[in-house]
């Protein structure tokens, strides 16, 4: 970087004065006097007309921050990611020009407002596609129930841009197309994960409403909480004996039971006594071969808990029940006093 005499005048963002518009001299030298006064522009309307030129170069210049932003977007960057770079650009230009330190400050400072929020964004598109297709898939009754070509690389892909679409949106965005239509996205996916039989494929839908989860908990738990997922979810914890999607399964069941809405009665009913005996027995289990390294006992610990939460009378309490009936919990008490020790410290 050179000293600030060697250093090349930056082009001007507005005319000089020597690029000013020249005015004729017979306009200078004409009689106004004699134009009627009705035509004239008002003190009044002058004020109302430069509100509005406000308004409009302020609802600009968030229009150019954002398409800063959506351009680097399109490289395939994080939303949070192109946004501090387009931040350090501005900051680095005002820095080195301090004359455009008016104009790139207002475009700078109107990073963290947004607008038109579908309209500008190239995600909220791409989104509302991976939707209508996803929704094309569950309908095809053919395919799901007795497929007639191998579609399982189509719908991999379908569902990894979907889940990195999550993670590197604009989390309004996600949730603004969520919104507008009504959040139906999500019981497709439930329908679909009923639907679909191959576990690879189960398990990436499982990732989508997990990302869903994490961007916008209400109002998406409580729809998932009254959806059949739980159920769902519930019956391929007992029957799945690989790790990683039984890891998945359980995470996504926490999360949907964690949250504090009431869940439908039959819920009560389906999450019952054999599903519960199946949490404390995999629980307290020393020798599992599918799990190695002993990580499941903590899945199946906040599994229980979250449960537990919807139980508010002990009387009525599903989980009691079985731990009474059962000879003994060791393993259930030692990660408990483990948890609530590490808690206090």
């Amino acid at each position: 970087m050179g000293s600030a005499e060697s250093r090349p005048n930056p082009p001007p963002l507005s005319r000089t004065r020597s690029e000013q518009v020249q005015v004729p001299q017979a306009l200078l030298e004409a009689d106004l006097t004699s134009i009627p006064r009705s035509s004239t522009i008002s003190r009044s309307s002058g004020l109302s007309s430069r509100r509005g030129s406000d308004k409009n170069k302020r609802r600009d210049v968030v229009k150019v921050s954002s398409s800063l932003v959506e351009g680097v977007r399109r490289k395939g960057v994080k939303y949070q990611t192109s946004k501090e770079i387009v931040q350090t650009v501005l900051e680095k230009l005002i820095e080195e020009y301090p004359e455009w330190n008016e104009e790139l400050g207002e475009v700078c400072r109107a990073l963290n407002q947004e607008s038109d929020l579908l309209s500008n964004s190239v995600d909220s598109l791409k989104l509302e596609q991976l939707f209508e297709h996803l929704i094309a898939l569950t309908e095809d009754e053919q395919q799901r129930g007795w497929s007639c070509a191998d579609d399982t690389a189509e719908i991999t892909s379908m569902l990894t841009d979907l889940t990195c679409l999550l993670k590197n949106a604009n989390p309004n965005v996600v949730v603004a197309v969520l919104q507008r239509l009504k959040y139906e996205p999500l019981l497709t996916l439930v329908q679909y994960y009923q639907l679909e039989s191959r576990p690879a494929l189960k398990k990436q839908v499982l990732e989508v409403l997990y990302e869903s989860m994490l961007i916008k908990p209400d109002p998406t738990c409580s729809i998932l909480l009254t959806s059949r997922l739980p159920v769902q979810l519930a019956t391929d914890i007992q029957g799945t004996k690989v790790l990683n999607q039984l890891e998945m399964q359980c995470n996504v069941f926490c999360a949907v039971l964690s949250y504090p809405n009431v869940m439908p009665r039959s819920h009560y009913d389906q999450l019952d006594d054999r599903f519960i005996t199946h949490l404390l027995t995999e629980l307290e289990a020393t020798d599992t071969p599918h799990d190695p390294e002993g990580q499941l006992p903590n899945n199946f610990l906040k599994c229980v808990l979250s449960l537990n939460l919807h139980y508010k009378d002990l009387n009525h309490n599903k989980v009691c029940s079985v731990l009474k009936s059962r000879t003994h919990a060791s393993a259930l008490t030692e990660m408990l006093l483990v948890a609530s020790t590490e808690q206090i410290i």
